[in-house]
């Protein structure tokens, strides 16, 4: 997954990793520095969203699913002219589709498929309501585009064509 998402923005970048020690310790080394995400305003929500949801369609793209989007699993990368908020953790990502054995913590009843299955709608569901709620937007555009992230009605790709990015 790490090298899937080599040099593709919105996404954290590796210099070396994943490896797992003799003691069972997993380990990355990140090339991507940053701090942690604290967004004052619908703009910064709107900059984390255009950031994070370009580096989802990526991941997508590719049959892959981030399934644990939460706000301590993006970065503020300082000083980056565009996509300055990369999504981290690929610690839960697995390819999109399958049975799930066990739920994380942040999931709810909505978030799986009738069948139990974590799809790329889930990362959505998941990424509408982590930006819900922060609390900070407030426009009518912004809130359509929640409800289009939460009812499941919008892919990734479609999202960065949102009249809330316009």
């Amino acid at each position: 997954m790490y090298e899937y998402a080599r040099g593709h923005p919105g996404l954290v970048q590796i210099k070396e990793g994943p490896k797992i020690s003799r003691q069972g310790i997993y380990k990355v080394v990140l090339e991507s520095r940053g701090h942690v995400c604290r967004l004052r305003n619908e703009d910064d929500a709107r900059a984390m969203s255009q950031s994070v949801l370009t580096g989802l369609t990526w991941l997508h793209k590719g049959g892959y699913v981030h399934r644990d989007i939460r706000l301590p699993n993006i970065l503020f990368v300082p000083g980056v002219a565009n996509y300055k908020y990369v999504l981290i953790d690929f610690e839960h990502a697995n390819v999109g589709g399958l049975l799930v054995s066990e739920q994380l913590k942040d999931w709810d009843n909505k978030t799986l498929t009738k069948g139990n299955k974590y799809t790329s709608q889930s990362d959505m569901y998941q990424f509408g309501k982590m930006l819900e709620n922060l609390n900070i937007i407030n426009s009518d555009d912004g809130k359509r585009f929640l409800n289009s992230l939460k009812n499941k009605n919008i892919n990734s790709a479609n999202a960065l064509k949102h009249a809330w990015f316009k």
